[in-house]
């Protein structure tokens, strides 16, 4: 098919390109600031209880006397372990995996989309690309429907991270 008899249809693969790239980055970005969260929440409070229960354990320095010193770490070590186990129990860390695998999801797809509009439609019937093309955008709408919501600021952030030109490709840079 002659270029100017695909344009339309190579329009569209642009756009929904285009809309993987985006939703894709936003996932990423999620994923990031949720990886952190889950670092914080999980991580943070995992050490200083283990270094509380290993201080409580060796019987530690109780400079306030009395054992308060020892009930004090105790009491810290308790707390950091009930933030741990409601973080753990509420997924905190699948967040972040769910936001990285959509993520892929999406860069596979932009992936798949992109050499049809390059070069493949010149190998093909006008009907063929147009089923090719309602194949792919059902996809990505299958896709857009199961996977977690996002959220306006991580959208924000990736439309000034692609805008910045992180995603041209250096074979084009010349164009």
């Amino acid at each position: 098919m002659r270029d100017e008899e695909a344009k339309d249809l190579v329009d569209q693969c642009k756009t929904l390109h285009e809309e993987c790239l985006y939703t894709a980055t936003t996932h990423y970005i999620m994923a990031e600031d949720e990886s952190w969260k889950a670092t914080l929440v999980i991580i943070v409070p995992s050490i200083v209880a283990a270094i509380c229960s290993f201080t409580v354990s060796i019987g530690g320095i109780d400079k306030l006397g009395e054992g308060k010193g020892i009930t004090a770490l105790s009491a810290i070590s308790v707390l950091c372990t009930t933030v741990v186990a409601i973080a753990s129990a509420l997924g905190l860390e699948r967040s972040a995996d769910a936001h990285t695998q959509a993520g892929k999801l999406l860069t596979a797809l932009r992936h798949e989309v992109r050499p049809l509009y390059e070069t493949y439609f010149k190998d093909m019937g006008r009907s063929e690309m147009s089923a090719e093309l309602r194949r792919l955008n059902d996809r990505y709408c299958h896709l857009i429907q199961t996977l977690p919501s996002t959220n306006d600021d991580a959208f924000e952030r990736a439309r000034r991270k692609i805008k910045s030109g992180v995603f041209n490709t250096d074979h084009k840079a010349g164009e």
